[in-house]
């Protein structure tokens, strides 16, 4: 009989081991999930937060270059034509590398002069920290000179 309890509270004891271990377990995994699910969304939130900052700066800096255009040549302005290296000089933001676009706290910005100086295209290169700096942000804002002045398209 004493042999028989042995093997029974053996038995218990395992169960009871073995239900602590799956309990465990699954407490792991649903950490795990649970962590797994927090780091994409501050990701998330993080490219977004990011995204709408560069276009606030696309933006900013649109009017400004409106200004530029806008100002007479005798002002130093462009005179309603867009010149790159004076916009440039008249933005005052850093340059970059190549000395092709703006550097801001959010991002690299482009900037194309086409159609003889009279449309201006902004483009916006991710910068932040969890963000790859070589993504495209999908917003590009064009200007367009005598045809349309002052009107402004974005792209998204």
């Amino acid at each position: 009989m004493d042999r028989m309890n042995q093997i029974i509270r053996q038995d218990r004891d395992f169960r009871f081991g073995s239900q602590q271990l799956l309990f465990l377990v699954l407490s792991i995994f649903i950490v795990a999930i649970t962590v797994s699910v927090g780091v994409n969304i501050f990701l998330t939130q993080l490219r977004t937060q990011s995204r709408n900052a560069l276009i606030l700066d696309i933006y900013y800096i649109g009017s400004q270059a409106l200004a530029y255009y806008r100002t007479p040549v005798e002002q130093g302005g462009g005179g309603q034509i867009w010149e790159k290296t004076a916009l440039l000089n008249w933005l005052n933001f850093p340059l970059s590398a190549d000395s092709d676009g703006l550097l801001t706290e959010n991002g690299r910005i482009n900037i194309d002069i086409l159609h003889q100086g009279h449309k201006l295209l902004f483009t916006g290169y991710a910068g932040r920290a969890g963000i790859n700096s070589r993504a495209i942000v999908n917003a590009h804002l064009a200007m367009l000179g005598p045809e349309e002045p002052g009107r402004v398209i974005v792209q998204e």
